[in-house]
């Protein structure tokens, strides 16, 4: 609920694409485009809810997402992405706009994360996964969680 509903009742009124603020006085306007195609890694630990979200965000900035899970949520992380692109789709998101690897491995997220069309990285996961994004020569946003030693 928090990662669907309730994140989308929180940021459907505001503005990610065209005119996003107008100053009155000093005449300047701040407008946001879409970027094109962003590449989000899925962390295993709330797989489902982490592509529901990155879904969300990224159409709602009119931008194409292709979900890269981490190799143990990718059967969830495809049927949420699934769900997700079924369900735009019906609502007029144009066709193709949702995809998710389903065949994933460190070579292949590397592919993509390095492809031209790729315009930013959002990593979310441990802190490898999150500096992995960043080598990449393209923008990327990193959320690593810190996981306190069990010694």
């Amino acid at each position: 609920m928090l990662s669907s509903r309730l994140l989308w009742e929180a940021i459907r009124e505001i503005p990610t694409v065209g005119v996003v603020r107008h100053d009155v006085k000093k005449k300047i306007y701040d407008i946001a485009l879409a970027d094109g195609r962003d590449c989000r890694l899925v962390p295993s630990t709330n797989p489902t809810s982490t592509t529901l979200y990155k879904i969300l965000i990224s159409v709602k900035a009119r931008n194409g997402i292709i979900i890269a899970p981490h190799p143990s949520a990718v059967k969830c992380s495809a049927e949420a992405a699934r769900g997700m692109l079924e369900a735009g789709e019906r609502a007029g998101m144009p066709k193709g706009l949702v995809a998710c690897m389903t065949r994933v491995s460190l070579p292949g997220t590397q592919e993509l994360m390095r492809h031209k069309y790729i315009a930013l990285i959002l990593a979310t996961g441990g802190s490898e996964m999150v500096r992995a994004a960043h080598p990449v020569g393209k923008p990327a946003m990193g959320w690593a969680r810190q996981c306190p030693s069990l010694r």
